[in-house]
């Protein structure tokens, strides 16, 4: 899903997350309580919105899943504040022309099996992501490093002659394609995670479905995973830094119902919860509320192989026709309309790139029914329709949560009433939405992508030569083309002209049309402190969290 934008929707985005304390004043939980209370367990209870599909670093993008892959096993390196600091790796050196980075691996660590952590681990890893019959959705990662765009696409079938080099047992070498500034916050995405990978091939197209069949080296271990239920996590006492590991146990809640998320908070079960969009009014005065831009957004993705969409002017008339102020006051405490598709809260060079490509811009911010009309009226002859009755109803694919029925009622109401374009809502869970998503088995798509690293590059190579968005059968090659500008720049300020080029391009080429960003609204208690909420990386990063009385 997120191939491509995708999406990722999720907003953090993790939508959906909860924590919890470790006392509960519920009389019905009262012994429990007292347990904690006793041994001075500090337990984080968290709630996740649906059933992760797998613990397959290479296969599970979704954030929420991702926040649990990152506390069970060790990244390189990791966001902390939004500054990148060392993990796995305790120091790293730079090349002059950014392209040649080497990182030292901290000696002592092991994976719960008492094997020793080392290079190799993060090798296999890479090997693994980029290899081409591994067949993830992200094989594009590999488009960053020397050869590895040759070696996903089966031009080579060498790994030797990738830029990933385990110089000895502790020391790992990557080199890129072409310099690369952003690389460190570019090794924060969870499928550069390590893997073991004696226990992937033991269990074959059934890894990462059991946590019993797994091992660990993070901060955590996930020791209980009853599927459709929960999850159990326990501080690992072997981890490198455990002694500032403060949460001995994290509990996770598979939940699918907002309104029931939200009263477990409400009823001391969790300490921070994210909200829907109708939650956001109830809660807004709440001296618990917080809010996090997450860097999602949100946008009409279209089908270019479907005769309809492919064509210019009816997916220009829709994007005229968008109230995008409607919906932002709708999802009022979860939104800002949206003109571009890299949010604004994205790092460019000396200053965020919105501000760096100033003039790159869409539709107007509000909606233009006369601009919608005319654009309606010429696409419609270009067809060799005489009138819009004429248009076959149009299904639109959208994931079954609130903001998504909301949101694809809303356009649908809209594009009938202002346009006469029917729309039939098609409604998934979220699993089934990702699968015919990633498979381009959709006509018009209501979807969202989530960095996933802090950067314009996060978000634009999904156009990228075969990247996630492939499957949108747009003609993608001015961005390509922009892109190894970009890749090839010799100074920021290039790089991100470049990258505003590839982005203009997208927005011209309307395969996908944003029309908000998104914000995350949460409750968090004021006994949980030391949670970062991340744009890109680890979402929500509860690894150094405490709990205060």
């Amino acid at each position: 899903m997120k191939k491509l934008l995708a999406f990722l929707l999720i907003v953090v985005m993790v939508l959906s997350i909860g924590l919890v304390g470790c006392t509960n004043n519920n009389d019905d939980n009262q012994g429990e309580d007292e347990q904690q209370e006793t041994s001075g367990e500090k337990v984080l209870n968290l709630v996740m919105d649906s059933e992760p599909s797998s613990m397959d670093i290479h296969y599970a993008y979704v954030p929420t899943v991702q926040n649990v892959m990152y506390a069970i096993w060790e990244p390189l390196v990791r966001f902390d504040n939004g500054a990148v600091v060392g993990a796995a790796a305790e120091s790293w050196t730079v090349n002059d022309d950014n392209t040649v980075f080497t990182f030292k691996i901290r000696e002592g660590m092991k994976w719960t099996d008492g094997e020793p952590l080392t290079a190799k681990h993060y090798y296999d890893s890479f090997e693994r992501q980029f290899n081409p019959n591994t067949n993830t959705s992200y094989g594009t990662l590999s488009n960053t490093f020397l050869n590895g765009t040759a070696y996903n696409a089966g031009e080579i079938t060498d790994f030797g002659e990738v830029g990933v080099k385990m110089l000895d047992d502790y020391t790992l070498e990557l080199t890129t394609a072409e310099p690369c500034d952003y690389f460190l916050n570019f090794l924060c995405f969870s499928a550069f995670l390590p893997i073991r990978l004696d226990i992937v091939e033991k269990q074959g197209e059934g890894y990462g479905a059991e946590a019993k069949d797994l091992v660990f080296c993070g901060a955590f271990t996930l020791e209980e995973w009853a599927h459709e239920s929960h999850l159990i996590l326990k501080k690992n006492p072997d981890y490198w830094n455990a002694e500032n590991v403060k949460i001995d146990k994290v509990n996770y809640e598979i939940v699918m119902d907002a309104n029931t998320r939200a009263n477990m908070f409400e009823n001391g079960e969790v300490d921070v919860v994210d909200l829907e969009a109708a939650q956001y009014l109830q809660y807004k005065d709440s001296p618990y509320m917080k809010q996090f831009q997450s860097g999602t957004v949100y946008m009409l993705m279209f089908q270019m192989n479907d005769k309809i969409m492919a064509n210019a002017n009816i997916r220009a008339a829709m994007g005229w026709a968008i109230d995008r102020q409607a919906i932002a006051t709708v999802l009022e405490g979860k939104a800002t309309g949206a003109q571009r598709f890299v949010p604004d809260v994205i790092a460019g060079a000396e200053k965020p790139y919105a501000e760096m490509t100033p003039n790159v811009t869409s539709f107007a911010p509000t909606q233009d029914l006369d601009k919608a009309k005319e654009c309606l009226q010429k696409g419609l002859e270009e067809l060799g329709y005489s009138d819009v009755s004429e248009l076959p109803e149009i299904k639109i694919l959208a994931i079954d949560n609130e903001d998504g029925r909301l949101i694809t009622e809303m356009l649908q109401d809209n594009f009938e009433k202002n346009l006469g374009i029917k729309l039939k809502i098609d409604i998934k869970q979220k699993k089934q939405k990702y699968d015919e998503e990633i498979k381009g088995d959709f006509v018009l798509n209501y979807t969202g992508w989530a960095p996933d690293f802090n950067d314009a590059m996060g978000y634009l190579y999904a156009f990228d030569s075969n990247g996630n968005y492939s499957y949108t059968n747009w003609d993608n090659s001015e961005v390509v083309e922009y892109l190894k500008q970009s890749k090839q720049a010799k100074t920021s300020e290039e790089r991100m002209e470049a990258l505003g080029k590839a982005e203009q391009a997208i927005l011209d080429g309307m395969p996908i049309i944003p029309f908000v960003f998104h914000i995350t609204p949460y409750l968090q208690r004021d006994t949980v402190t030391g949670i970062q909420r991340n744009v890109g990386g680890m979402n929500l990063d509860y690894i150094y969290a405490d709990i205060t009385e």
